[in-house]
This record gives structure tokens, C-alpha cells and sequence, in this order.
């Protein structure tokens, strides 16, 4: 019986199973795939001297957070990424890229460009869910995501040829993430646009937060209507610090890390670094 059942089976059907097995092992790796950080390396694969590469989860104001640390030396200064907050207190400079000024004007900027692509494009499903919507403050955390979303679609966000789709399938090739990771984010981003919204759509910067202590670097897409370069540079300007620098990425929309890398890299080691030890006599 079982040679008969073997002899039954094409090629085809051979491929298609194996097609099937490898999506699957694929889907399996991609979700519980190991994560980690490799460490840096010599031309002999030896680990470099004071490198650092960590992945860790240590307790924060009484809850569990996950860090993740690389750099080729411990001697340079540590930068930390917050994706919008919260603020730390003892730092040697400030970066902000795709910096918010005043969020109720930003919001109403970015839905009357949508708003206006969508009437040039003559994009009648666009205009019509923009119309029943209508302009901020907005109802919910669910209409505020479907504006962000046609204003994505019409190069309000990335105006480099990025998607939200190319980014993910990058971050799952890296050691860092798997599916599972992606997932969380998307539900953390969730929790936090719903818990926060209150207060965020409030945020105005500009009314309080006008002097600093340590240089304030600026890092603007010249394309960002998500959260509108052009109210950034107004709040630039009003900001009184020991030093200020203004960066435009001429290529980008909000997100130059990842539209403009190398000249985002550059500008960090050349730019950024020296401030952060140097300060502004460099």
C-alpha cells in the first residue's frame, strides 16, 4: 500500500510539498527565531577590545524594559533613542529628528495637505473618508491612524521609496527582531497612541520648552507633512540653547534614518559626536 501511495505521487505534488515545508520552517524561524546581538569583530574574528553588544532586560521605574547596546568602543559617549519620549535628564546634548513642535497645528497641517492630494489626485475614496473624518482634534485613535495612513500614501511620511512594508521585512533580516517582536510593536504603539492621546494631542512645546542647557541639534526631512518639518524650524528658531544646529535632509520625508542612511550616519559621527564630547567649543 505505501509503494502504491508513493508511486501515486507526482513531481509536482513533490515541489509543492516541499514548497509548503520550507514556508512553513521559514514562518517558524522568522517567529521564534533566536534574537541577539553579535558582537564586533577583528579581521580574526576575535571580539574587539572594549566593543559592546548586549541585549538585556533590567527594571525601569519599577518595570521591566528591554535595552539594546552596540558600539565599537565604551569610551564614546552612549546615545539613546526615545521614540517620542520619555525625556532623560542628564544628558550631554539633545537630537531631535522629526522633532514636534506644536502637535494640535501639526495635526491640522498634515490633514489639509492630505486632504488637498487627495482632491488633486482626484482620489474620491480618500476625499470621501478624509470629509466624514473631518479635521482634528480627532475622535478616536482609529481615525487618527486612517489619516496617518492616506497621508502616508500620498509622501506625506517617507518620500523616499520606503513602506512601513519594506521596513519590517528589514528589520525580520537582522539578528535583532523576529515576527513575534514586530508584533508586540505593533500592539505597543497601540496601547500607548490609546493611553497618550489625551495628552499628546494637546503637546505644544513651543509655549514652555523654549531654553536649554546643552546644545540642540534638528535633524528635518524637507518632506515631512506627518509631523510638519515646517513647524519644527519655526520652533528652532525660537529655542535659545548654548549651541543650535539646523539639518535638513533634502531627500526625506519622516524618517531620514532610514530614507537618507549614509548622510544621516555622517552627519552623526561628524556633526553629533563631536558636540556630545566636545561640546560647543568644538
Amino acid at each position: 500500500m505505501l509503494m502504491r501511495v508513493i508511486a501515486a505521487i507526482t513531481s509536482s505534488q513533490v515541489q509543492a510539498w516541499v514548497r509548503i515545508i520550507l514556508l512553513m520552517a521559514f514562518v517558524c524561524m522568522m517567529t521564534i527565531g533566536c534574537v541577539y546581538t553579535a558582537p564586533f569583530t577583528d579581521a580574526e574574528c576575535r571580539t574587539v577590545p572594549h566593543s559592546i553588544a548586549t541585549m538585556e532586560r533590567i527594571a525601569l521605574g519599577g518595570l521591566p524594559q528591554s535595552i539594546w547596546f552596540r558600539g565599537v568602543s565604551d569610551s564614546h559617549p552612549a546615545l539613546i533613542l526615545l521614540h517620542g519620549g520619555p525625556g532623560a535628564s542628564e544628558v550631554a546634548l539633545y537630537v531631535g529628528g522629526a522633532q514636534i513642535a506644536n502637535m494640535p497645528l501639526g495635526r491640522r497641517l498634515a490633514y489639509d495637505f492630505t486632504f488637498s492630494e487627495a482632491v488633486k489626485r482626484g482620489n474620491s475614496e480618500a476625499r470621501n473618508a478624509l470629509q466624514q473624518i473631518g479635521p482634528p482634534p480627532y475622535a478616536s485613535v482609529d481615525e487618527l491612524l486612517a489619516v496617518e495612513e492616506w497621508t502616508q500614501r500620498f509622501g506625506g511620511v517617507n518620500h523616499a521609496r520606503i513602506s512601513t512594508g519594506t521596513l519590517i521585512w528589514t528589520a525580520l533580516g537582522t539578528d535583532e527582531a523576529n515576527l513575534i517582536d514586530l508584533i508586540k510593536f505593533g500592539q505597543g504603539n497601540r496601547f500607548s497612541l490609546t493611553h497618550l492621546e489625551g495628552e499628546l494631542s494637546r503637546l505644544d512645546l513651543t509655549e514652555r520648552y523654549r531654553s536649554f542647557a546643552v546644545p540642540v541639534v534638528f535633524l528635518l526631512g524637507r518632506y515631512d507633512r506627518h509631523i510638519p518639518s515646517e513647524l519644527a524650524e519655526q520652533y528652532f528658531n525660537m529655542i535659545e540653547a548654548p549651541c543650535k544646529r539646523l539639518l535638513w535632509f533634502d531627500q526625506s520625508g519622516h524618517n531620514p534614518p532610514f530614507e537618507e542612511p549614509e548622510r544621516f550616519t555622517a552627519i552623526m559621527i561628524k556633526d553629533v559626536l563631536p558636540l556630545a564630547t566636545d561640546g560647543c567649543a568644538q
